[in-house]
């Protein structure tokens, strides 16, 4: 039995349409309060950077100012990252980005781990309800009955979680060659249509704040860029317009 086969034999292609049931039940109960989602993760991403810029201050390598604009660029794009989860109601841990293979195996690598963390967690909280429970007679058996089964349905979860990882990324990696291909062909695409604006925005990303509005209309200084801004504000309410018509549907 190949291992993707195993996967399936282990419920994989089950458990990924719960996955993705779950997905629209979250992102319809959170679309009220999304301005809030996001300015909650930008909090957090803000604490983040914080964090590491004081940890590189503690640190005398060379280099370190263009490591530590690198760090500020890839925590904003986190927070690009999330509008975009936000906007297209999808989770980057379960949809594969065709502009960004690597990038889409590193997520799916992450949430296997924290998954794998979950079952080790699993283990020894009842490993310590056992120890309690025959230390301390009086807990009612109903009690630890109920204990047990949370903890039996949550390693059940992590452990379907990290099958379906296992599951997307083998399948991501039996493709790899054939889905790099079309990676580069929509990059240069990207590129051509958007590289001069792309070039304008990427120093903005280096700042701790994401630029505003007002920001990124400031670092527009040729009509080639202007133009390139006109398209892609174009495609994205395009995009939008349909991901809206298919819901509708």
């Amino acid at each position: 039995m190949d291992r993707l086969h195993f996967y399936e034999r282990c419920g994989a292609k089950q458990f990924q349409k719960i996955v993705l049931v779950v997905e629209k039940i979250k992102y319809r109960l959170l679309k009220p309060f999304s301005k809030l989602a996001i300015h909650m993760n930008d909090k957090a991403i803000d604490r983040k950077i914080k964090k590491a810029l004081k940890k590189q201050k503690r640190t005398n390598r060379k280099n370190v100012p263009e490591e530590t604009k690198q760090m500020i660029s890839y925590y904003q794009k986190e927070k690009m990252r999330f509008r975009r989860e936000i906007a297209k109601e999808k989770n980057r841990n379960y949809h594969l980005d065709m502009n960004n293979i690597n990038q889409t195996l590193s997520y799916l690598q992450m949430n296997k781990q924290i998954h794998q963390n979950g079952i080790i967690l699993n283990i020894i909280k009842s490993v310590i309800a056992l120890i309690l429970m025959n230390l301390f007679t009086i807990i009612p058996n109903s009690i630890i009955i109920i204990y047990f089964i949370i903890q039996g349905v949550s390693a059940i979860i992590n452990f379907e979680c990290i099958n379906l990882q296992n599951y997307n990324m083998l399948r991501i990696n039996l493709k790899k060659e054939q889905l790099s291909r079309i990676q580069l062909q929509k990059n240069k695409k990207s590129i051509q249509r958007y590289g001069e604006i792309s070039n304008a925005i990427s120093p903005l990303l280096e700042q701790e704040k994401l630029p505003s509005k007002e920001d990124i209309a400031s670092s527009i200084t040729t009509l080639e860029q202007l133009q390139q801004m006109r398209k892609m504000i174009t495609a994205i309410t395009e995009q939008k317009e349909k991901i809206y018509v298919k819901k509708g549907e």
